[in-house]
């Protein structure tokens, strides 16, 4: 009888090897291919991947690492909780931005009363969404595209008929103020800091900053189109300007004056985003003619590089000096995410991120975006792992993050509608 218990324990020992060794065939964790994750399980060292093998008895050990043993094979377990912020009352709803509070704004459909339904402004808090839009008139269209940590927003409104016309208010506490074109027809607010200045364009060709009642024109670089992309809390503003020459440069406006930050060479340029440093980054033409993102620190212009492919951009900062843009093929059929870091303006490393389309990094240094090729999904991007976000059941797409571990976007519904939604971390990851 002993003897048999020995084979019999020898025989589950084999078995339960062979599940673990069939779920990293002979390959030590050290050397796990892309796609799968280091794991320790059954006090094995083992590499998981999704649709493997494996033994449910070990569930709690495969939930470490971010997977779940289902009818025998591993799937893989969101880190994310996605909740559908609902809408005004009609069928869509699209998420924009958020704070540290977890204030979140966008635009939802309202309900259609007579035939007739809207898109307003709306302000997500509390698990309440609060309709922005007290103008009253059903032939206006709004949509909130900023939140400072004060809570004010920057709403911009559609006037549909008679004629069509866009203006751009300060809410703040349940108050719209409305800014001064100046005497243009169409104007646009972009972005607002914690100084509560708004940045945006005049009749799309002109750009302003507005703060306390007062609109201040940028001006120019000789030629006639300007147009804000971002502004810091100083209040230093950057974006792209036509020259007198004509081709568009990256320009800094501070102290009431724009300077041109010039090119890596080529012909044009343009800024997308400033950090508290006074870090500028965006993209220019080099020497060969081909679009190369930059950092624009220290009083020079740098290339950061193309990862080896042809063509590359940046998009944002962060204040630790982290950079995220994208690189792409000479077609066009190919684009990977990249996370550029280092000391100051020179030495940078960058990272390739894979197949996302990068929309925004924290201070923490995670990054959200949109899965490049094909079916759109959420993704976000932390400590070398470019993970899912999960969706509301169909393509989804992140916009803005916090470092409070939220997240927002838009997701399609099962039904089909797109819904605002918000990703927040699973309570035990």
């Amino acid at each position: 009888m002993r003897r048999l218990l020995v084979i019999a324990t020898a025989v589950a020992a084999v078995l339960s090897a062979s599940v673990l060794v069939s779920l990293a065939p002979g390959a030590p964790a050290a050397a796990c291919p892309a796609a799968t994750a280091k794991a320790l399980i059954g006090g094995k060292r083992v590499c998981l991947r999704a649709g493997q093998k494996c033994v449910l008895r070990f569930n709690g050990q495969y939930r470490r690492y971010g997977f779940v043993c289902k009818t025998g094979r591993l799937t893989r377990r969101s880190r994310w909780v996605s909740t559908d912020l609902g809408t005004l009352g009609g069928r869509q709803s699209w998420a924009m931005g958020i704070n540290e509070r977890g204030q979140i704004v966008g635009r939802a459909d309202t309900r259609v009363v007579g035939g007739v339904g809207a898109e307003h402004a709306f302000l997500w808090q509390s698990g309440k969404m609060i309709d922005l839009d007290t103008l009253g008139d059903p032939y206006i269209y709004s949509v909130a595209v900023a939140i400072n940590e004060s809570g004010q927003v920057v709403v911009n409104t559609r006037q549909t008929y008679p004629s069509t016309r866009w203006r751009a208010f300060l809410w703040d506490q349940g108050v719209l103020t409305e800014i001064d074109g100046l005497g243009g027809k169409d104007i646009q607010g972009t972005a607002i800091n914690e100084r509560g200045q708004i940045i945006g364009s005049i009749d799309f060709k002109r750009a302003f900053v507005w703060q306390n009642g007062v609109t201040t024109d940028l001006g120019g670089l000789g030629g006639t189109r300007t147009g804000a992309a971002a502004i810091n809390d100083s209040g230093q503003i950057v974006g792209g300007s036509e020259t007198a020459a004509g081709p568009t440069h990256a320009f800094l406006w501070q102290n009431g004056k724009m300077s041109d930050l010039g090119t890596l060479g080529g012909a044009g340029s343009g800024a997308r985003a400033i950090n508290a440093r006074g870090w500028v980054v965006g993209s220019s033409e080099a020497t060969t003619g081909k679009q190369h993102a930059f950092l624009f620190g220290d009083y020079e212009m740098v290339d950061l590089g193309t990862l080896g492919r042809a063509l590359s951009q940046a998009t944002a900062i962060n204040d630790q000096g982290q950079i995220i843009g994208s690189v792409t093929t000479a077609s066009g059929d190919s684009t990977h995410g990249f996370l550029s870091s280092g000391g100051g303006s020179a030495l940078r490393r960058m990272t390739d991120l894979g197949e996302i389309d990068p929309i925004a990094i924290n201070e923490r240094g995670q990054v959200i975006g949109t899965s490049r090729p094909g079916y759109s999904r959420a993704l976000l991007w932390e400590g070398g792992v470019l993970g899912d976000l999960g969706t509301l059941g169909g393509p989804s797409i992140a916009a803005a993050i916090n470092e409070r571990d939220q997240i927002v976007g838009s997701s399609d519904t099962r039904g089909g509608a797109t819904h605002a939604v918000l990703w927040t971390l699973r309570r035990g990851t």
